[in-house]
């Protein structure tokens, strides 16, 4: 478990796809413990949706990060979709020109995001549209 209080992760398992919520910064000091919460995660021929709308940062090791869950995510036959992305965070894409790389979707509704079977809360301190939790 990682001993940084600078980002919460939730993990809630939905039938159709698992949601990963990131609140707080994204970076050097957090990126690992992001890495260690998706990484036990059975995701072959699922889709894998990161909100990143309670992100307060993101550095380009936070970049980082999704660019290895993508790859992962292509290597293993699963599917990232990136969603509610902060204006902070698309600006670290468009500065790095990589938010073609990424599905984006908007920010599940609460009432949909509460429909979760299942959730794990784990406290440690891409434009087109996706499939998992349409609007």
């Amino acid at each position: 478990m990682c001993d940084t209080f600078d980002v919460d992760v939730d993990v809630r398992m939905r039938p159709d796809c698992v949601v990963v919520t990131l609140a707080g910064e994204l970076d050097l000091d957090t990126c690992s413990c992001v890495t260690e919460a998706v990484a036990a995660l059975a995701l072959a021929g699922r889709v894998l949706a990161v909100d990143l709308s309670a992100l307060t940062f993101m550095d380009s090791m936070g970049l980082n990060v999704l660019l290895r869950l993508r790859e992962r995510a292509r290597a293993e036959g699963w599917s990232l979709e990136l969603r509610g992305v902060p204006a902070q965070a698309l600006r670290v894409f468009d500065l790095t020109e990589t938010r073609h790389l990424f599905i984006f979707t908007p920010r599940l509704a609460p009432e949909r995001a509460g429909a979760a079977q299942s959730a794990v809360q784990v406290q440690v301190s891409w434009p087109r549209l996706g499939v998992c939790g349409s609007l």
